[in-house]
């Protein structure tokens, strides 16, 4: 067990570099993955995950397939685990034909649920595939060039975990609405309803228009000032259906830049939700863990201890 899971990524890493890149399976921390194979010999409760996230992992290989949405979601609650050790204990709640929560975990001597939720790209079948082999035609490109002449090449690959042949939503709205729609289809009822759940999103492969530590608030506003739009994660937990938003685009045509919400925010309809964690990548490399509290829990300071635990500072409504 102490190698299985590292050398399974590191045999599919190396097919993908020399082939096609998996957007998924590049996001999987290999360095993390060391640690987690060693730390499953020691904690039994880890180890039963673990070996589940192994058991999705084995029969993939670096092409993208829809186990590759399964094998992120259980190395997302392998990582809260992880990560939460040794200062919050998260007890794995038993699976059973009853939904519930992913943890339960005691925190100043009070009970609390954490259940954890890994978004992945807009139409995965088609837009992460379409990436993956964009990614295989420029290695061929590549290859090509070098390989008829001396140089220096390059080529331009795009990215985009929004499905942007979709025209459901204007253009700079994708961010704010998909998202809202990827958590109404994945957030169950029977999972939140537990008094003090905290839902952890993963949005590690995902990204939108602004800061992290932008998003959570109400209202995001352009470096020159001249435009201003809604933030997304603040949104995401607190907007209300119908509500009209606006994108960050420099186009301020009602066809590309303002929209009405199709859903309420978490807050709205699970009010057994005490805050939100997400989990962001910024500047490519660098994830960050921000929390939006829901308003009347600001004041609960077991709550704000709780989150200090991973995120990094506090404002009046926000911790971030």
């Amino acid at each position: 067990m102490s190698v299985e899971a590292l050398s399974i990524l590191n045999k599919l890493n190396s097919d993908a570099a020399s082939t096609a890149e998996n957007q998924i399976l590049s996001s999987i921390d290999t360095t993390l993955i060391s640690q987690m194979d060693e730390y499953a010999k020691i904690d039994p409760t880890f180890s039963k995950m673990y070996k589940k996230f192994v058991s999705i992992i084995s029969p993939l290989s670096f092409e993208y397939t829809d186990g590759w949405i399964q094998a992120r979601q259980e190395f997302f609650e392998c990582e809260t685990y992880f990560n939460f050790y040794p200062r919050i204990i998260l007890n794995k709640i038993k699976e059973s034909s009853s939904k519930s929560p992913d943890f339960k975990f005691v925190f100043n001597k009070s009970d609390y649920y954490l259940e954890c939720k890994s978004l992945s790209w807009e139409s995965p079948s088609s837009t992460l595939k379409e990436t993956q082999e964009e990614s295989f035609e420029n290695k061929i490109r590549l290859e090509a060039a070098s390989s008829s002449a001396p140089g220096v090449y390059s080529v331009s690959q795009s990215i985009s975990p929004y499905d942007l042949s979709k025209d459901n939503y204007p253009y700079w709205l994708k961010p704010i609405c998909v998202l809202l729609d990827k958590l109404n289809n994945n957030l169950k009822k029977g999972q939140l309803n537990q008094e003090n759940t905290i839902l952890f999103v993963d949005l590690g492969i995902l990204t939108f228009a602004e800061k992290p530590t932008d998003s959570i608030k109400p209202f995001v506003t352009s470096r020159e000032k001249d435009r201003i739009w809604n933030g997304t994660l603040w949104t995401l937990c607190n907007g209300i259906e119908n509500q009209i938003v606006f994108g960050a685009g420099n186009d301020f045509s009602r066809e590309n830049n303002i929209a009405r919400l199709r859903y309420n925010g978490v807050f709205q309809d699970f009010q057994n939700i005490k805050a939100v964690i997400f989990r962001c990548l910024w500047d490519k490399y660098m994830h960050n863990l921000v929390a939006i509290v829901r308003d009347k829990e600001y004041e609960t300071k077991d709550i704000l201890e709780f989150l200090n635990i991973k995120c990094n500072f506090s404002s009046n409504n926000t911790i971030y």
